[in-house]
């Protein structure tokens, strides 16, 4: 199995994609509900709790995460 670091569980165990927000894009990714000014990753909930379909859907859903950060970037 190859090592996918990007790939992670969240604690209802339905997977997720999470890609680092980069210092100067952070301030764009902010969460105005939340207590933090900035965060610094960027998650997608991939809606399944199957690996092997949680590592099929995250080809997708990082090309959306990444589309998104380039989109911040500009």
């Amino acid at each position: 199995m190859h090592s996918m670091p990007y790939l992670i569980k969240n604690p209802a165990g339905t997977w997720c994609v999470q890609r680092k927000v980069q210092r100067g894009c952070s301030r764009s990714c902010t969460r105005p509900w939340g207590k933090k000014a900035a965060q610094a990753y960027l998650k997608k909930s991939l809606g399944t709790k199957d690996h092997r379909e949680a590592t099929r859907r995250a080809i997708h859903a990082l090309a959306d995460v990444d589309r998104i950060l380039n989109r911040q970037r500009r």
